[in-house]
């Protein structure tokens, strides 16, 4: 899902869709083309709830406000000779803008679109808010009661994959949140492959734009295939889980506890929460003033939290290869902060949440998670053992 809305039709993108008098679309492969009574419609990725079909296409015309979830971006051509982009509830890509120009890829210094916003090309890019993209009615839950509502979030999710996508493959890490999603796959019997080695297939556009595409941290190890493929990543499963460095630790220090003595060497982000970029992020963190400030004030924790994850961007997709990211869900983040106070920590420091998840949907994946988060490979070789019985 990688593009630029230019004036100038640049022929190092393998298409290059004519808009209007003054812009091209210059992207990636992929894209699906839909012609309106309000004009054309360019769209890539999936969405749970629509096909990309004419009356999608029209609804996004009619209201370009983000409210359906998945992951996709919305290139909307109008008669008139405006441009809108919109995307999903939670925007996987990064957008940046420069004048009248609009995209995620080769834009070194140019402004970032956060998240709750949406552009609008004419002679520049104008951009619009919207208040809907993080909710306001969270209501607190037990840990059964949040790991129902995950999994039921979850289970849907896997379920439109299984009855949708064709040609679905799987990487496994080792770690706790593609082992997640392989549970996910096997409970609902899912036709799928387990890919055992990295595979990155080159085109027009990935050899043009190799170093551009590796900028982004979450595409220096991506796979890639050039037919059209559904690859199942973990990607925003640190995050949505509430177990990424930042935000873990400034929930656990709305809550009164230091994540450094709440580690003990039998828990999975052991290592990993204790590494010196980490201890760097903590200590800023406590010396942070506004932070500070905003420490008692419990929904204005949540508030920062969510704001943080849905501008984490990670996986939009590459060429056909199609990433689905069942994690990327404001709903599944929500949950997890509206906790009890002891599931929250164990949750953050041992992945006690996913752990669950797991054991529900299949208890005999769990030997094959590695004992800590990025350390040793030791539960890909089990895995595959696993998957060859």
């Amino acid at each position: 899902m990688f593009f630029k809305i230019a004036p100038q039709n640049l022929d190092q993108f393998m298409f290059n869709y004519r808009l209007n008098d003054t812009h091209w679309l210059n992207c990636d492969a992929g894209w699906t083309d839909i012609a309106t009574k309000y004009g054309t419609a360019y769209i890539k990725g999936y969405c749970y709830e629509h096909e990309f079909d004419t009356a999608f296409a029209e609804e996004l015309f009619e209201d370009t406000e983000p409210r359906y979830t998945g992951n996709f971006v919305a290139v909307l051509a109008r008669l008139s000779g405006t441009v809108d982009i919109t995307n999903d509830l939670t925007r996987s890509t990064p957008v940046w803008r420069s004048g009248n120009t609009v995209g995620n890829i080769d834009m070194p210094d140019a402004i970032n679109v956060w998240s709750t916003n949406t552009v609008t090309v004419t002679a520049e890019a104008t951009e619009h808010t919207w208040s809907n993209i993080t909710p306001n009615d969270l209501t607190s839950c037990t840990f059964d009661t949040a790991v129902d509502r995950i999994d039921q979030i979850l289970t849907a999710k896997f379920a439109w994959l299984k009855n949708t996508a064709k040609n679905i493959k799987i990487f496994y890490t080792g770690g706790i949140d593609t082992l997640l999603c392989i549970s996910y796959l096997r409970k609902l019997s899912i036709q799928h492959e387990l890919v055992t080695a990295e595979h990155y297939d080159y085109d027009k556009f990935t050899c043009n734009f190799d170093q551009a595409i590796k900028s982004n941290w979450g595409y220096r190890q991506m796979h890639h295939w050039r037919e059209p493929t559904y690859f199942v990543t973990g990607a925003c499963g640190d995050e949505f889980f509430l177990r990424g460095p930042a935000t873990a630790n400034l929930m656990l220090m709305h809550l009164g506890v230091n994540i450094m003595q709440a580690l003990k060497p039998e828990h999975y982000h052991y290592h990993y929460f204790r590494e010196t970029e980490k201890l760097d992020i903590y200590n800023a963190q406590r010396a942070d003033p506004a932070i500070k400030a905003m420490l008692p004030n419990k929904k204005d924790v949540q508030d920062y939290i969510m704001g943080m994850c849905i501008n984490d961007h990670q996986h939009w997709h590459l060429g056909n290869t199609i990433t689905f990211t069942p994690f990327k869900d404001i709903r599944i983040l929500a949950t997890m902060l509206e906790m009890e106070k002891n599931d929250i920590v164990e949750s953050v420091i041992d992945a006690k949440m996913q752990r669950e998840l797991i054991r529900r949907n299949n208890a005999q994946l769990l030997p094959c998670l590695d004992q800590y988060k990025n350390q040793g490979r030791q539960g890909i070789l089990q895995m595959i053992e696993h998957y060859l019985t």
